[in-house]
């Protein structure tokens, strides 16, 4: 699922893609054993209005896969010289135990995690390196270097007593 028909149309290449809005998933109750959101739920404006369209989505005890970024520190996204717009992903960033509550309360029990926030760092020096300066990393990160940021990978499952 894409929102985007360029990205949607593109993303066709490698398999079936509808073009839907994730706050509202064209398919029936029960449909899929399991979903990968990656790196779009801090896209989200309510994230707990997409985890329940996951929840609803799934079958009793599929998997919700959720790789994204997340913030390891308060940061001002929006101050001054800040190239971070609201629509980004860095400005949806929540923090790990802000994660770890919302796919909870969502009825998600989380079964694997794993902070892959070195490959983040590796990337980060990679682009250093290539570009010749860290003024990419504040370009993209609105300043605050990508230390105020990591990544995580979450494999949740739908329990069945949840609401």
């Amino acid at each position: 699922v894409d929102r985007y028909p360029d990205f949607a149309a593109e993303a066709k290449a490698f398999g079936p893609v509808c073009e839907a809005d994730f706050n509202r998933l064209p398919f029936e109750d029960n449909f899929a054993d399991g979903l990968l959101c990656e790196c779009s739920l801090s896209l989200a404006e309510i994230k707990s209005q997409v985890l329940a369209e996951c929840y609803r989505v799934l079958k009793a005890e599929g998997r919700l896969i959720v790789s994204d970024i997340f913030r390891m520190q308060k940061v001002d996204l929006a101050g001054p010289g800040s190239a971070v717009r609201s629509y980004d992903c860095l400005a949806g960033a929540v923090g790990l135990e802000t994660m770890r509550k919302l796919l909870s309360d969502s009825g998600f029990e989380i079964e694997h995690y794993r902070d892959h926030s070195p490959a983040l760092k590796e990337l980060a020096a990679r682009l250093v390196w290539h570009f010749g300066s860290a003024d990419v990393l504040k370009e993209l990160t609105g300043n605050e270097g990508c230390g105020a940021f990591g990544d995580a990978l979450f494999i949740a499952r739908r329990r069945k007593d949840a609401p």
